[in-house]
């Protein structure tokens, strides 16, 4: 079953995919299940809506509200734009995945925010159909993320505010989901995958490329190889997901280090 709704902010309609869980369905089954309400949402919208960039928003949105529901809820989502303090923006980014309790607020809409990079656990970028284009812009967004300065990190001991070193923080995650491809088979998406991994930086790297109709193919560490998973899509990204957050630790933010004409107290 899904639950259709209108985004009463953009007039968009998306699906929120729902399932009654039970124990005798299993994991692997009741996520096989939510896959198949996601591709059903993403094959009927495409023929209501004309409007490219209303369906790219909706497809976002499915996805979004698919973690809103399984991840915790210490993790907040949003559509927007990652900032360093020295000023440097990233590209606009379809889901940031951030420190929903502690993050102070730098410019926040209704439908878009500005979050600091030192808040930031992971991003997503979400393709309707992913093809060599597609994939390239993806990872092209991924990296003006994890290329911005991390100077604003700060833990308290004792009471009292610690700055940390920029080398001793990690960059964000970063994942890229698409719902279909422009390839034959997974396989095929890996090597395309691969091929513009080679040409980025390593620190700029996604994480992942998820086709939800054909596999996940996961990055090894400080390589280009890959595990490649081709059953049970949407169960393995959401795991991989939630131990690439789980793992991840983000810090305070000095919001002084952001605002330039803040004197700071003693």
């Amino acid at each position: 079953m899904s639950v259709r709704v209108n985004d009463r902010f953009t007039g968009v309609k998306f699906a929120l995919p729902t399932v009654a869980y039970n124990e005798q369905m299993g994991m692997k089954k009741y996520y096989n299940s939510l896959s198949a309400i996601m591709r059903e949402e993403i094959e009927g919208i495409s023929e209501e809506i004309e409007h490219s960039g209303e369906k790219g928003r909706n497809n976002e949105e499915i996805l979004k509200s698919f973690l809103g529901i399984h991840l915790p809820k210490k993790y907040g989502l949003t559509t927007g734009k990652v900032v360093g303090a020295n000023g440097d923006m990233s590209k606009q980014i379809d889901i940031i995945i951030y420190d929903r309790l502690n993050t102070p607020s730098l410019k926040e809409s209704r439908v878009f925010s500005i979050v600091p990079i030192e808040s930031v656990y992971g991003v997503i970028a979400v393709k309707t159909t992913l093809n060599r284009s597609e994939l390239t812009d993806s990872i092209e967004n991924i990296a003006s993320v994890r290329r911005l300065s991390i100077t604003a990190a700060m833990t308290y001991e004792a009471g009292h505010p610690i700055q940390l070193d920029e080398e001793s923080v990690l960059r964000p995650r970063a994942l890229i989901f698409g719902y279909k491809s422009s390839w034959a088979n997974i396989e095929n998406a890996r090597k395309a995958f691969v091929e513009i991994l080679e040409e980025t930086n390593d620190k700029h790297r996604p994480h992942c490329m998820c086709v939800l109709d054909q596999g996940l193919v996961v990055r090894q560490a400080y390589k280009t190889d890959t595990n490649v998973y081709s059953n049970h899509v949407l169960m393995h990204f959401f795991l991989f997901l939630l131990r690439l957050v789980d793992s991840f630790t983000v810090w305070r933010v000095d919001l002084s280090k952001y605002i330039e004409d803040y004197e700071r107290t003693p």
